[in-house]
């Protein structure tokens, strides 16, 4: 679609996030353990079957994607004049 319409960037992506003040400690191991999960090859395989592509971004890297998806989308919504109701 990014070929057809000027601009056009979208992608669905999915993650598993923790609240605020979650310690770090509990942050890395979670990461740590999901990761090992996602890479294992029967795992990734069966995920690669249904279309998704695994990315196990580290915690800090998936914060900064959240961050500038919502700069991207709230860039967008205000120059569509899009409002809540």
């Amino acid at each position: 679609l990014g070929q057809t319409v000027q601009g056009f960037d979208v992608i669905g992506w999915q993650g598993i996030v923790a609240p605020a003040k979650t310690p770090p400690a509990i942050i890395d191991r979670w990461y740590s353990e999901l990761a090992a999960v996602l890479r294992e090859p029967e795992i990734e395989s069966k995920l690669n079957e249904i279309g998704l592509k695994v990315v196990a971004s580290k915690p800090q890297e998936f914060n900064q994607f959240i961050v500038s998806e919502f700069k991207k989308y709230e860039a967008i919504i205000k120059a569509a004049g899009i409002v809540g109701e």
